[in-house]
């Protein structure tokens, strides 16, 4: 027969409840259910109690904690204490009738000092006021606008500086400002960042040597502070003066607030003003054109000259051809027929010289198109010919050599004609020649001979002839 069970019997407290022998379902109620994919809470299943168990539970929910659970009252305990220790220790012993020695101070312990000297350093914090100092100062940085003097009259004039003061741990460092074409090396910085002493401690030792090992606090009775730094006063620094000129603004805000300081002064450094550099060329070596020659002394890298190509264009295949003959001193030289061409585009002049029977010369370029200098011009600034310069009758010098101008083309004339305000001198003289030749030519029979070069008059035989010279 089966027996009750316990669960039915024994009040539902805690501790009076068994586990069921008889259970084989250990199944965990599950909280999340999947619908479409999807997490969801699932919803509490109901626990059912028995006629008694839920009578009980009622009664344990009406139950007032205070009277299940009360609050926990200590015992009241006495302080036993020996009466050595009750009493100050002096006046039992004095009691007792033993005789004291005067009073001394605990003699300090030498590792509990080193030991204690290495923990501060190693794991205590830093001293408060510097801490403070760096987390109310840090990266603020106050700006001086200075001149920096050295003692050397060879070092030049004062260099333009700035002076960075940093309040988070009162070092400065000065920099100069880069010139442009000054000729120093690019070391810009004159001192680099560290404390800089103002007052020094006497020491009883002379040859104690301060340039050499780092200064501490010990050899230095004060440090260089933000109010020795303003504008318009001189400090020496290293054997070097410095002019404090100005300072930024955030400089002056600072002494204003902090120092209550409000005017400070302001120093305009001008310097001197430098004599202009004038450019002196070397003179003309007579190698090659003088354009050329002059861009290997304005440039390291030679360059082309420059042209004037609308010129170029306008006058392009523009020829004046004159006729002429050679003045020499030489008898053989004498009555030599030459043609001089001058081109618009660039003003050079070509001479050429037709081959002439009988006389044992083959003719042929004399000179190839270069720009002719006249006689008596300075070489660093040459005047070269120019068409006003080629008249009839006009003698000119194509180095060292004269030839005088006989005949010109009718393409000439028709030339000048149209720049008669620029050359009317020239454009007189070739009318004048021009009316003379026709007048000869009715007067003279048509076989008349004269020079070759003065043969074409009209504009269509000058450009055939102009072409046979350049081809030449």
């Amino acid at each position: 027969m089966e027996g009750p069970r316990l669960d039915l019997i024994l009040p539902f407290l805690p501790g009076h409840s068994f586990r069921n022998r008889c259970k084989s379902n250990f199944h965990r109620p599950q909280t999340l259910t999947y619908r479409n994919g999807f997490r969801f809470p699932q919803e509490s299943s109901k626990i059912i109690f028995g006629p008694r168990q839920a009578e009980e539970t009622e009664q344990l929910t009406k139950m007032v904690a205070e009277l299940t659970y009360k609050q926990r009252v200590p015992a009241e305990t006495t302080c036993i204490l020996p009466k050595y220790v009750i009493f100050d220790k002096k006046d039992f012993l004095q009691s007792e009738g033993v005789l004291l020695n005067t009073p001394e101070e605990m003699p300090e312990d030498p590792f509990m000092a080193s030991h204690g000297k290495y923990l501060q350093r190693e794991t205590g914090p830093s001293p408060p006021k510097k801490f403070q100092q760096f987390l109310a100062f840090d990266r603020k940085v106050l700006r001086f606008y200075c001149l920096w003097e050295e003692p050397h009259k060879k070092a030049g004039p004062p260099r333009p500086c700035v002076v960075h003061y940093f309040l988070a741990d009162n070092t400065l460092e000065v920099r100069a400002e880069p010139q442009v074409n000054e000729g120093r090396d690019p070391f810009y910085v004159l001192i680099r960042r560290q404390r800089l002493p103002k007052i020094l401690k006497e020491t009883g030792d002379a040859l104690f040597p301060s340039c050499v090992l780092e200064l501490t606090d010990q050899e230095v009775a004060e440090w260089l502070s933000p109010s020795d730094l303003l504008p318009g006063r001189k400090l020496l620094i290293l054997g070097c003066t410095l002019h404090v000129c100005d300072c930024d603004e955030f400089t002056k805000k600072f002494y204003r607030i902090h120092l209550g300081i409000t005017d400070l002064a302001t120093i305009h450094h001008s310097e001197p003003p430098s004599a202009p550099m004038t450019k002196v060329l070397p003179p003309y070596n007579g190698f090659g054109s003088l354009e050329d020659s002059l861009q290997n002394c304005l440039f390291i890298v030679p360059q082309q000259p420059k042209k004037d190509y609308m010129k170029m264009l306008d006058n392009h295949n523009k020829v004046l051809r004159y006729s002429a003959v050679l003045d020499s001193a030489i008898a053989e030289d004498k009555g030599r027929a030459f043609i001089i061409s001058y081109h618009l585009s660039n003003d050079t002049i070509s001479v050429f010289e037709p081959m002439q029977p009988n006389t044992g010369r083959n003719g042929g370029r004399f000179l190839e198109c270069t720009r002719v200098i006249k006689p008596g011009s300075s070489p660093d600034a040459p005047v070269y010919y120019n068409p006003g310069d080629l008249a009839i009758g006009a003698t000119i010098e194509v180095f060292k050599h004269h030839f005088i101008i006989t005949d010109a083309d009718a393409f000439v004339l028709r030339y000048m004609e149209s720049q008669k305000s620029l050359f009317p001198e020239t454009f007189l003289s070739l009318q004048q020649k021009f009316n003379d030749d026709k007048a000869s030519d009715e007067e003279a029979p048509s076989d008349d001979k004269r020079l070759v070069c003065s043969m074409p008059m009209d504009h269509q035989t000058s450009e055939a002839n102009t072409a046979l010279v350049e081809k030449n």
